[in-house]
């Protein structure tokens, strides 16, 4: 999963490192964790895991919108 384009052009990339430089902060990891909701929900489409009717993919989207 490429996200370095992503993390290089968020408006929060700012925000990303914590007081120590070490951490991450929240704006970060809501932004990793949409990108994996969205490489997982592909990856089931493609192998025919979920349908696009489920309730699932409902749920995965929101979240990866959220």
């Amino acid at each position: 999963m490429k996200v370095s384009p992503i993390l290089a052009a968020s408006p929060d990339k700012a925000r990303f490192l914590s007081l120590d430089h070490i951490h991450m902060t929240e704006p970060y990891h809501r932004l990793m964790a949409k990108q994996w909701i969205k490489v997982i929900l592909k990856q089931s489409l493609m192998a025919g895991n979920v349908y696009p009717t489920d309730d699932k993919v409902a749920s995965l989207k929101s979240a990866a919108e959220y």
